[in-house]
C-alpha cells in the first residue's frame, strides 16, 4: 500500500477532498472497479495512455 502524501493538517479543505478523490480513483483503477470509476470520472474524461493513444472514458473502462 502506498504511503499517504504529506499534506499539512492546515491545508485547505478542498485540497484534502481532491487528494481523497484521487486516491479513490487510483485504488479503483488498480482494482479494475469499473462501477466506482463510472462515478469518480467525469463523462468527458480523456487520457493519453502510455502507448500514446488518446482514450475516452467509455473505451478506457472497456479495456479494464
Amino acid at each position: 500500500m502506498r504511503e499517504s502524501s504529506s499534506i499539512p493538517e492546515d491545508a485547505p479543505t478542498w485540497e484534502h477532498e481532491i487528494r481523497a478523490r484521487e486516491e479513490a480513483a487510483r485504488v479503483a483503477f488498480l482494482a479494475a472497479d469499473v462501477q466506482a470509476l463510472e462515478t469518480l470520472w467525469a463523462d468527458g474524461y480523456t487520457v493519453n495512455s502510455p502507448l500514446q493513444q488518446v482514450l475516452e472514458k467509455p473505451r478506457l473502462l472497456a479495456l479494464l
